[in-house]
C-alpha cells in the first residue's frame, strides 16, 4: 500500500461562494413584466408573508411554463437586471 499526499490548504474544504445575480426593485400590481421567464414574487397567507418563484408567460402569472394559471394575479414581483446566459 502506498502513502498519499494530503493537500489541506482550506480553500479546498471551502464551498466556492456563488455571486447572486442582481435583481430589480420589487414592483406592485399592476405593473407587469416586459420579459417572459421566471420572477421572484411575495404573496399572503395568514399572516405572513412568502416569497416564491413563477412564471410570467407574457400575459398571466403561472406556477411553471406552460402550468397552471395562478389564482391571484396581483403580485408583488423582482427580476434580474440583465439577461443570463
Amino acid at each position: 500500500m502506498g502513502h498519499y499526499a494530503c493537500d489541506m490548504r482550506p480553500e479546498w474544504f471551502e464551498p466556492k461562494k456563488k455571486e447572486s445575480p442582481k435583481v430589480t426593485d420589487w414592483f406592485n400590481p399592476p405593473i407587469d413584466p416586459v420579459h417572459v421567464g421566471w420572477y421572484e414574487a411575495t404573496f399572503f397567507d395568514a399572516g405572513w408573508t412568502y416569497e416564491e418563484k413563477i412564471w410570467w408567460d407574457g400575459f398571466r402569472w403561472r406556477d411553471a411554463p406552460g402550468g397552471w394559471t395562478l389564482f391571484d394575479q396581483n403580485r408583488t414581483w423582482r427580476g434580474l437586471t440583465e439577461k443570463t446566459t
